[in-house]
């Protein structure tokens, strides 16, 4: 969630606002990261490596490309809404508790 946090910070224009929620559903942890960045050029894997959806492209676009693999190991989700001319929401879904065989080390690599 680090790397959404940072680029929201990076991308939200000057006064914008960056909010994070937090839900607890059943036996999942849901969490929003909303910002204010003026939307995102294209929804089109976003989560690919070296795609960056926004005008600016400084970095090498590979933060969301981490975020989403991190979240799949966690055996959660990570998807993003587009709100053309005000942000965009990340939204993650994890469970209360991570499955420890799918976070060895072997899968990591």
């Amino acid at each position: 969630m680090s790397n959404v946090i940072q680029n929201a910070l990076k991308f939200t224009h000057n006064g914008g606002r960056i909010q994070v929620r937090g839900t607890l559903v059943n036996k999942h942890i849901d969490i929003d990261i909303e910002d204010e960045c003026g939307g995102l050029l294209s929804e089109k894997e976003i989560f690919q490596p070296f795609i960056q959806g926004n005008e600016n492209q400084k970095g090498l676009g590979l933060g969301l490309t981490i975020a989403h693999r991190a979240i799949f190991l966690c055996h959660g989700t990570i998807e993003v809404h587009n709100l053309p001319g005000k942000g965009c929401i990340f939204k993650f879904t994890l469970p209360k508790k991570a499955d420890s065989e799918r976070l060895d080390a072997k899968s990591v690599a």
